[in-house]
């Protein structure tokens, strides 16, 4: 049900009668996976509604990059220099990404609607902008939505690390730096412009955020104050 709630809020899922049979309607499937909460500690059962890209007639795969270790090693050298680092983490970041197009999706397996036609047809289905889960797009689209919040809010990607964003302020000094892996970040700066970006990005997705920092890309990370 928390699910259900988030597509139709965060991906402005509305129902609406099924289209005419030359439009696709894309099928879904419940998937339940254990998941880290990197701020617990704690691991816990989470379920996700993720389109079947693989049964879908224009599924077509477009991938976005993704920090490597390179990236890591210098974020790491450069956060040294900075009073505070926090790692974050959206839990609905695919929502966010959008398509040019109608998108139309079955209804899920417990929605009220669906459920009332007894193992029929649904007249119904979702229609929405937003490429979820399982779409071979989905990755690329939160991506590019990420990266221009990003360039709006003044950063800049590194040539060689399209996945590393940097921030500086009116004296041309690096003042903050950001690190993506599809849906979890690094960041690191001074502590007005970090507490300014924080406050902007919540109000626009959603995320957790921590100062303390464990592990990243599966890697372990030890900080020792000097």
């Amino acid at each position: 049900y928390k699910e259900m709630k988030s597509l139709e809020t965060i991906a402005d899922m509305k129902i609406t009668p099924r289209p005419k049979d030359s439009q696709e309607v894309i099928e879904l499937i419940e998937l339940f996976s254990y998941k880290d909460n990197f701020i617990t500690k704690q691991s816990y059962c989470k379920v996700r509604i993720c389109a079947r890209g693989d049964k879908t007639l224009t599924n077509i795969s477009i991938y976005s990059p993704v920090a490597g270790h390179v990236g890591v090693r210098i974020f790491a050298a450069i956060c040294l220099k900075f009073p505070i680092t926090k790692q974050g983490d959206f839990s609905t970041a695919f929502l966010s990404g959008r398509s040019d197009a109608w998108i139309y999706y079955e209804l899920p397996s417990g929605h009220k609607l669906r459920e009332s036609m007894n193992g029929k047809r649904c007249n119904y289905v979702w229609r929405t902008k937003c490429t979820i889960y399982g779409l071979g797009n989905a990755e690329h689209s939160w991506y590019s939505t990420f990266e221009e919040y990003l360039r709006e809010f003044g950063f800049v990607t590194l040539f060689s690390e399209s996945c590393l964003f940097i921030h500086r302020n009116s004296k041309d000094q690096i003042d903050m730096i950001l690190l993506l892996y599809v849906d979890d970040i690094l960041y690191s700066g001074e502590h007005d412009i970090v507490a300014e970006f924080e406050k902007e990005l919540k109000n626009r997705f959603k995320m957790k955020s921590t100062s303390e920092i464990e592990s990243y890309i599966q890697s372990k990370y030890i900080f020792i104050e000097s």
